[in-house]
């Protein structure tokens, strides 16, 4: 009579260990790729929502709203840094209230994990008017902010911009390849 095995061998076992290492070896760095990118997608859309509700506000409300770069977001009343360059300790969405002449925060934005580059090349701030276009000098728009994303693979930098008719965009560029934002 033949008995029957049961179970694996020491030899099935090893192979198939060496088979399971050598993919998630291989899967890894993969898999981190798709995770930095994905951050990267998440963040984007945060300022993109950002910007949307300013305008969106500024409809609703009838009234100027702004956004801008603010280095305190966790003060009471966080305040604009007024520089280009400063978007990586988060933002603020805001408008003065007419009738108190006091400063209304609308959304006050952290700032982002993962240390993304986010620079504006034109005005720190973006203002919507009551009809929500931009409202800021002619000189200054579209406005456009962009953001780098170091640990992303393949075209990670997102440039949002505003044209003077308040339409927002937001689109994927590499300046590696000598593409600018806007």
């Amino acid at each position: 009579m033949k008995s029957r095995q049961q179970g694996l061998t020491l030899i099935e076992l090893m192979v198939t260990l060496a088979v399971a290492i050598v993919l998630v070896a291989v899967g890894m760095p993969l898999f981190t790729g798709v995770a930095a990118n994905n951050r990267a997608t998440t963040q984007s859309n945060s300022l993109l929502a950002a910007v949307r509700l300013a305008r969106s506000e500024a409809l609703r409300r009838s009234t100027d709203v702004s956004l801008c770069p603010t280095a305190n977001p966790t003060a009471a009343s966080p305040t604009c840094t007024g520089n280009t360059n400063d978007w990586n300790g988060g933002w603020t969405v805001y408008y003065v209230d007419s009738a108190t002449a006091t400063t209304e925060h609308i959304r006050i934005q952290q700032a982002l994990d993962g240390n993304p580059t986010i620079t504006s090349d034109t005005s720190p701030v973006i203002r919507f008017d009551s009809t929500g276009a931009a409202a800021l000098p002619v000189a200054n728009l579209p406005w456009s902010v962009s953001l780098s994303f170091a640990e992303t693979t393949g075209v990670q930098s997102r440039c949002i911009s505003v044209n003077n008719a308040g339409q927002i965009r937001m689109r994927r560029y590499d300046p590696g390849n000598g593409e600018t934002c806007p």
